[in-house]
């Protein structure tokens, strides 16, 4: 889900900006003008996740305490599960650069795929958060699963 974050954060960041800013904001005052739209969210968002209850005695029944690995069980991991490891760090490095190469240069992109013309606010808004919902509907609904049925 922090992938999800990542995306669906960029897209409503963007268009935000971009609203902001063609509403005629100092784009020096643009960050600062954002932050305290947000703000009341992030502290309505903090107050829920302070309000939420401690685990009850069936939430700890049907889950056991985690230990620690110790290096040797470590070393033994690696050693027996290296390929998918490898597989998955690679795939994982590959789209975080590609992510982060769109991130940085996305108003570039649509500009030059849009003709030279500078997309709107709901460009931006549009491609990034239907796609990182629909995203995050779909881990969560594999949350659904359990006991591998």
């Amino acid at each position: 889900l922090l992938g999800f974050s990542f995306v669906f954060a960029g897209g409503v960041s963007r268009a935000a900006a971009v609203a902001v800013l063609g509403a005629g904001v100092d784009p020096l005052w643009t960050p600062a003008l954002i932050a305290t739209l947000v703000t009341p969210a992030i502290l309505v968002s903090i107050s829920l996740l302070e309000s939420a209850p401690p685990p009850s005695a069936r939430d700890m029944a049907e889950r056991r305490k985690r230990r620690a690995m110790t290096p040797a069980e470590q070393r033994q991991f690696v050693h027996c599960y290296w390929p998918g490891i490898f597989f998955l760090v690679s795939s994982h490095t590959a789209l975080t650069a590609l992510r982060q190469f769109r991130d940085l240069f996305v108003r570039q992109l649509f500009t030059a795929a849009n003709g030279g013309t500078t997309p709107g606010a709901s460009t931006f808004f549009l491609a990034d958060v239907p796609g990182s919902l629909f995203g995050a509907l779909a881990l969560a609904s594999m949350g659904k699963i359990a006991d591998g049925k």
